[in-house]
């Protein structure tokens, strides 16, 4: 009987041992998640490596964005450091609806996902739509209390040989444009957005801005004189309780008209309030 009692006792103390060791590997980080846009040619790819959370753009025709830092600064800290991916929630969207002159209907096609982030700072969300014809992204962070939002983390690191198109008036975006390879532009040398760019493959242009711009520090760009280009704020911004951040876009396609009739500033933006514009965008303004 004794022994029958300590047999069973070493099975259960087994068992127990397996079934933690089975927890712990499902309770396992998350290295790694792709989202990719409806017609699966172009691939947002996130990443944690030693903590550092970083994230790149592929299209069908290379690589769009190679790996770039993601975060925000808020009350003095990062949020982003050591960050741990817990979670994915993916989601999508299929629909159109009418918009303004001859390119009068919208299109709204993504696969997206809510990434759960945890810090040693904070909890927060990374956003990431996926369109056919670019990316959008965003920080949904968890608050109590005021908050400032003082620097921003977020690059875009473009691949050598990219040229870009950009001015440096990041106050009403109006200087004229000039036209240099992005390993030309010197440390601290700013771009007022949006930027657009064609990659060294000659097939793909890319333009890069922001949209959902609510109450929200401006984003410029500033070179590290290495093919890098910082989302520079324009101020603090000052909140109370969650964080929202403005998308960060970067729209995508085989030649400048595919950018000029992109949607996606229009889909990531706040819908108009319709008490001031009841009949949308046909409503008379005279």
């Amino acid at each position: 009987m004794l022994i029958n009692q300590i047999t069973y006792r070493k099975f259960i103390i087994t068992i127990f041992g397996f079934l933690m060791v089975v927890f712990s590997s499902c309770e396992k980080a998350i290295e790694t998640v792709e989202v990719l846009s409806p017609d699966e040619n172009i691939t947002y790819k996130v990443e944690t490596k030693n903590g550092k959370l970083t994230y790149s753009v592929f299209s069908k025709d290379g690589q769009i964005i190679e790996k770039s830092v993601l975060g925000l600064n808020v009350n003095g800290q990062s949020i982003s450091l050591n960050s741990v991916i817990k979670r994915i929630e993916n989601y999508k969207l299929n629909e159109t609806y009418p918009y303004r002159g001859v390119h009068n209907t919208a299109i709204n096609n993504f696969k997206a996902a809510k990434i759960y982030v945890t810090s040693t700072t904070s909890t927060f969300v990374l956003d990431v739509k996926v369109f056919n014809d670019g990316v959008a992204f965003r920080y949904l962070i968890d608050n109590i209390g005021d908050a400032v939002i003082n620097q921003e983390f977020t690059n875009f690191v473009l691949p050598i040989g990219s040229k870009v198109w950009s001015q440096s008036n990041n106050k009403h975006y109006e200087a004229h444009y000039t036209e240099k390879l992005s390993e030309e532009f010197k440390k601290d040398e700013i771009i007022g957005p949006p930027a657009t760019i064609l990659l060294p493959n000659l097939k793909t242009y890319i333009a890069i801005t922001e949209s959902g711009l609510t109450d929200f520090a401006g984003m410029s760009l500033m070179a590290d004189g290495n093919r890098s280009f910082k989302a520079m704020l324009s101020g603090d911004t000052k909140k109370v309780g969650n964080i929202s951040s403005p998308w960060r876009i970067i729209e995508i396609g085989n030649d400048l008209n595919t950018l000029v009739n992109c949607d996606i500033i229009a889909n990531v933006s706040p819908n108009y309030d319709k008490n001031l514009f009841p009949d949308g965008y046909d409503t008379d303004l005279g």
